[in-house]
């Protein structure tokens, strides 16, 4: 008996260390699997980690510190023009003038170099001339300013593609793939160097239809007949919204948002006039055409029409109804791009 209850003494026992070592198996397996899933997740999610920002339509601008030309670096100065524009084309204001259409003739004014990957806005009276040269010094063709012809429009036309001449899948796929810019001016002085570089000299006559226009204005306004028009005059013209500015030549003073198109065109660089030739904002220009050590060249034809006292002297003679009118002709460009009245 004695050996019987041993035998099943031993025999419960070995069961119950069976049992044990199944259900340490099973725990152990379990852990095991587990700890391998925690750590298959885990390596999941930092191979794709998900993003914290989502992407804006509009610029960003929780970043953005209100500072000065001066003051910022000029990635926050573009920043915030950029931030202005979208926010003007996103207006009552903008929407009530805006004849948003895509045609090819609209694109005029855009030219594409293909070697530096560029497309460039020309605004006639604000420093055109300037950037095409700069292009092609960043393309190669010209090794500096003093080497280049005198036409400098043909050579630049030459070198470039107009968007113009192209369909509307390349002008898209260009936009897509290249660096955008334009130069902007102050509307008031823009006006004023168009008038005194296209119109008030005789001798503009050899290069401009000036006679032609002037004789149209005259016409219009039963103004006395002659050879010559006074600012007075001309303004009255601009001002006058009947007048559309039909013909290629009067591109001088179109309104800039219509040759240039920004609520249409995200820019990249949205350059001015009155800032271009600062140090730091003409070498971050430089440096954007991956070209260094060239100073900026002078203007062929420069009327200094963006000094106080030039522009005293012709505004002075408008009445403040005329300036006013002539402010709401170029509204847009005067809030597209920041400028006061």
């Amino acid at each position: 008996m004695v050996q019987i209850r041993l035998k099943q003494s031993a025999i419960r026992f070995s069961l119950g260390f069976v049992v044990l070592v199944i259900i340490s198996s099973v725990f152990l397996y379990n852990n095991s699997v587990q700890n391998k899933g925690t750590q298959k997740r885990y390596r999941y999610r930092s191979r794709h980690p998900q993003p914290v920002v989502q992407r804006q339509n509009a610029p960003v601008k929780h970043f953005m510190k209100n500072c000065s030309v001066e003051e910022c670096t000029f990635e926050e100065v573009q920043r915030k023009r950029q931030l202005n524009i979208w926010k003007v084309c996103n207006g009552d204001q903008y929407k009530e003038t805006n004849n948003s259409y895509f045609a090819r003739h609209r694109f005029d004014h855009f030219y594409y170099v293909n070697t530096s990957g560029i497309v460039f806005c020309a605004i006639p009276k604000a420093t055109s001339t300037t950037l095409k040269r700069l292009l092609l010094i960043s393309s190669k063709i010209y090794a500096n300013v003093e080497s280049m012809p005198l036409d400098i429009h043909r050579v630049f036309n030459e070198h470039s593609v107009k968007l113009s001449d192209l369909t509307k899948p390349d002008i898209l796929n260009i936009f897509k793939n290249s660096t955008k810019i334009m130069v902007v001016r102050n509307p008031f002085t823009r006006l004023l160097s168009a008038f005194r570089d296209k119109l008030e000299p005789e001798w503009a006559d050899e290069f401009f239809p000036r006679s032609i226009f002037i004789e149209k204005i005259q016409d219009k306004y039963g103004l006395e007949k002659g050879n010559s028009l006074s600012f007075k005059e001309f303004a009255r013209y601009v001002s006058d919204f009947d007048n559309t500015f039909p013909n290629d030549f009067e591109e001088h003073w179109r309104e800039m948002y219509k040759l240039c198109l920004p609520c249409e065109v995200k820019y990249d660089v949205i350059e001015k006039f009155e800032n271009i030739y600062d140090k730091k904002e003409y070498n971050s220009l430089l440096k954007l055409l991956n070209i260094s050590g060239v100073l900026p060249p002078k203007s062929t034809h420069g009327t200094n029409s963006s000094s106080k006292m030039m522009v005293e002297k012709y505004y002075s003679n408008l009445s403040e109804d005329l300036v006013y009118s002539i402010y709401q002709r170029y509204l847009m460009d005067f809030k597209l791009f920041s400028y006061n009245l």
